[in-house]
C-alpha cells in the first residue's frame, strides 16, 4: 500500500508530512528514478537526427525547446 497521492499538489512535498518514514524513503527514490528517466529521454530527444524528428512530426526547434526544459517543467499527468 502506498501513501503517496499520484495527483501531487503544486509543491512536490505537499501532503507528505504525515507519512511514515518508509513511505517517504520510497517516494524519494521514486522521484530520483523519475528524474533520471526524464533526463535520459531529454538527452535522447536532443540526439535525434532531423530525419527522425520529421518522422515523429517534431521540428528541430521544438525538440531543442523540449530537451532544454527543466526536469520539473513537465505536464502534471507525467509527475509521479
Amino acid at each position: 500500500m502506498t501513501y503517496v497521492n499520484a495527483n501531487l499538489a503544486e509543491h512536490p512535498l505537499d501532503g507528505l508530512t504525515n507519512l511514515p518514514e518508509r513511505s517517504l524513503t520510497r517516494y524519494f527514490w521514486k522521484r530520483i528514478d523519475w528524474g533520471f528517466a526524464l533526463t535520459k529521454q531529454k538527452r535522447d530527444l536532443r540526439n535525434l537526427s532531423s530525419h527522425t524528428l520529421r518522422d515523429i512530426g517534431v521540428t528541430s526547434s521544438q525538440a531543442h525547446l523540449e530537451a532544454n526544459r527543466m526536469a520539473w517543467d513537465v505536464p502534471k499527468n507525467w509527475r509521479c
